[in-house]
């Protein structure tokens, strides 16, 4: 049976590296690409700067059955302004998160043959996921940032000689912010957007993030790897 596989997530999950301002890796050498040139159908509903809620709503909205459905989430704090810029709530990281886990088990129930795989990209998954669909998933990164950046022997040869600097957080939200403290502390916590600047500052000295935002050729070359081992793309 021909596999056909939902994309859902961010820039992360958007093979759009040749932009003239990126240093990234080539666009072949991301996920969506190398699924495709295995003759593998993928329905794209990740777009650069998206938000959970936008993304997950696009893939209920699509009428194409789905083998297989990747969701590689991003900020949370991204869904607290709608497309049009308004506010669309005042609540936390993990109030979001759980909004988003509830409209993903949505679109989990509409296709209940579908192999789902859950990654934490731009931030880790939360522990709540479990509640709303942790049966279902037949695969589950919870922090793929982190574990790219615990590979990468230059970030890690840094933290090890630099008595300042702090290991890599494994928590962290409000990348997608513009970071007014006097703002933003009303509403996020000042821990998580530490944590969030410090996986920052990480990902600009790895080069695995070849263009300091996203994971590069390596990277997306080991998760298709996993991908496959882990027998969930058969």
């Amino acid at each position: 049976m021909k596999k056909v596989v939902y994309s859902l997530g961010c820039s992360w999950m958007v093979p759009n590296w040749n932009m003239a301002a990126a240093n990234g890796s080539p666009p072949e050498t991301h996920l969506i690409e190398l699924m495709k040139a295995d003759g593998i159908e993928v329905i794209q509903h990740a777009s650069n700067g998206s938000s959970n809620s936008s993304t997950i709503r696009r893939a209920l909205e699509c009428k194409t059955q789905p083998t297989h459905i990747i969701w590689c989430q991003t900020d949370p704090y991204r869904d607290r302004q709608t497309e049009h810029g308004q506010p669309y709530g005042e609540g936390n990281a993990h109030w979001y998160l759980r909004s988003a886990y509830q409209d993903f088990s949505k679109l989990v129930r509409c296709w209940p043959n579908a192999k789902i795989a859950v990654i934490g990209g731009l931030t880790p998954l939360h522990v709540s996921m479990y509640r709303f669909f942790g049966t279902r998933i037949s695969y589950i990164k919870i922090d793929w940032m982190k574990e790219i950046l615990d590979r990468d022997i230059h970030v890690q040869t840094i933290i090890s000689k630099n008595v300042n600097t702090v290991s890599i957080p494994t928590d962290g939200y409000g990348y997608s912010m513009s970071i007014d403290k006097n703002d933003v502390l009303q509403w996020m916590t000042l821990q998580d957007l530490d944590n969030a600047q410090r996986r920052m500052t990480a990902m600009a000295m790895s080069k695995l993030f070849p263009d300091n935002g996203h994971p590069g050729d390596v990277a997306h070359s080991l998760l298709y790897a996993d991908l496959k081992a882990s027998g969930f793309l058969t």
